[in-house]
């Protein structure tokens, strides 16, 4: 008895087309046609050897509009193996990605350069995208493509397609010494309303002015971090020391600085912007 969507014949006609269906010398199963497409709510093609020969095709939708004034709840819903967001009038409007996903499924995210801002893209309600925490979004910006892959019903990760620095246009200092703490130790600085989830890295410009001739050191590392990854150090009285930590953040955009002792004026921080993939 065949099982069900078992090809037997060698030629079998769908619709007006004729796909043919034989064994090769190897014992390999050949699918041919102008045509062919495979259609069902899960279709399995398995074997030895498998190969596709032609064109590829996978299911695309276009011209999507992002959902005005973002969020999750509301958030435009992508289907489709690729999708193509050609509005996107303010920063943060939304899309979603597709809910219960296969294991294995994937979607690419495809923001026009044409849009006016960068796009936030959520997982579905109670899933997540790479190691940020449940419903966290990633923007993906004007120009840019990012492709998701499920690894279960719950679970995206996002693929790499190189790197790109997003500047920027920063009017004022975003950390002066009168939020600062300075005595040695570490404290958080949430920057999280500065940069995307998505960032993998950020350049701070740090300033810092001493009002003795012992050396001041402002460091930096991640949130939860052990190792510092940069410094700026002011060490003549009246001087301002300037310089760039190139640092990141924990999932939440929290990241962590010292200031060696109380005897400094001056001091800011600046983020200078951010690495985002894409």
């Amino acid at each position: 008895m065949m099982s069900a969507n078992q090809i037997s014949a060698d030629n079998v006609t769908v619709g007006t087309r004729v796909v043919t269906a034989a064994l090769d010398a190897t014992g390999s199963t050949l699918l041919s046609g102008s045509t062919t497409t495979i259609s069902s709510a899960t279709t399995t093609l398995s074997g030895t050897n498998t190969t596709l020969s032609g064109e590829l095709r996978v299911s695309t939708t276009n011209s999507i509009t992002a959902y005005a004034g973002g969020g999750q709840a509301n958030a435009t819903q992508l289907s489709g193996t690729v999708c193509r967001i050609t509005t996107c009038a303010t920063s943060l409007d939304s899309v979603k990605l597709p809910a219960t996903p296969a294991a294995g499924q994937r979607c690419l995210v495809i923001v026009d350069s044409t849009c006016a801002a960068g796009c936030a893209v959520y997982p579905g309600t109670g899933d997540a995208i790479d190691a940020l925490s449940a419903n966290a979004y990633i923007v993906i910006h004007p120009g840019s493509t990012q492709e998701f892959v499920a690894v279960s019903a719950s679970q995206w990760y996002t693929t790499i397609h190189g790197m790109r620095f997003i500047l920027r246009q920063a009017t004022a200092t975003d950390l002066e010494e009168t939020s600062m703490t300075a005595d040695n130790s570490f404290y958080d600085w949430d920057i999280s309303a500065l940069i995307p989830p998505a960032a993998y890295g950020m350049p701070v410009h740090v300033q810092v002015r001493v009002t003795d001739e012992s050396a001041k050191v402002v460091t930096m590392r991640p949130n939860g971090g052990t190792h510092t990854v940069g410094q700026v150090e002011a060490s003549v009285t009246g001087d301002a020391a300037r310089g760039v930590i190139i640092t990141k953040t924990d999932a939440s955009g929290v990241l962590e600085y010292r200031i060696s002792a109380a005897t400094v004026t001056d001091c800011n921080f600046t983020v200078v912007g951010y690495w985002v993939q894409g």
